[in-house]
């Protein structure tokens, strides 16, 4: 899946899913922002992502 069609999922969301559009809610800037984070999750390792979770990491994507 390419990075327009997870832009897409997060602004519109998946209806019956559990997954919520974030456009009501958030920027377009905003959700590339998601879209680019999630694009990143397969191959990033655990200390990334534990980086993310604690709010410490320096590499913002901008």
């Amino acid at each position: 899946m390419g990075a327009r069609e997870v832009f897409w999922l997060a602004k519109h969301g998946i209806r019956m899913s559990g997954m919520p559009a974030f456009g009501p809610t958030h920027s377009d800037d905003e959700i590339w922002n998601i879209t680019a984070f999630v694009m990143r999750l397969p191959g990033m390792t655990e200390d990334e992502y534990a980086s993310f979770e604690t709010g410490s990491s320096t590499d913002h994507g901008h």
